[in-house]
């Protein structure tokens, strides 16, 4: 398939004897072979790295919204800001703005 690509970009304008000779030598290389394996192996590898990035990311964000349930139930049982951020490990600044976002969360029993 990157032959036939290669060859309709090269050809594109040319006249046909130099088209055909352009392609024979497409066709008949064996550095387009080398180029056609390398650019497999570097895609295969772009979409592992951006797999297992994608993996990572929504681990880190399902710890941080566990950790942001356990805050808000905390905050409704009456347990205090400075406590549950010491806790939870998210400095007190951002739990505010964080916990009181959810309206439920306001409302302590």
């Amino acid at each position: 398939m990157f032959r036939i690509w290669l060859t309709n970009v090269i050809r594109r304008g040319m006249p046909d004897e130099k088209g055909n000779e352009i392609e024979k030598i497409i066709e008949e290389s064996e550095e387009i072979d080398t180029m056609i394996y390398a650019m497999e192996i570097a895609l295969r590898n772009k979409m592992e790295e951006m797999e297992l990035k994608g993996r990572q990311e929504g681990k880190i964000e399902g710890k941080f919204e566990g950790k942001l349930e356990v805050a808000k139930k905390m905050f409704i049982a009456g347990m205090d800001l400075t406590q549950i951020s010491a806790f939870i490990e998210i400095p007190e600044k951002d739990l505010v703005k964080l916990i009181t976002i959810d309206d439920n969360a306001t409302k302590r029993t």
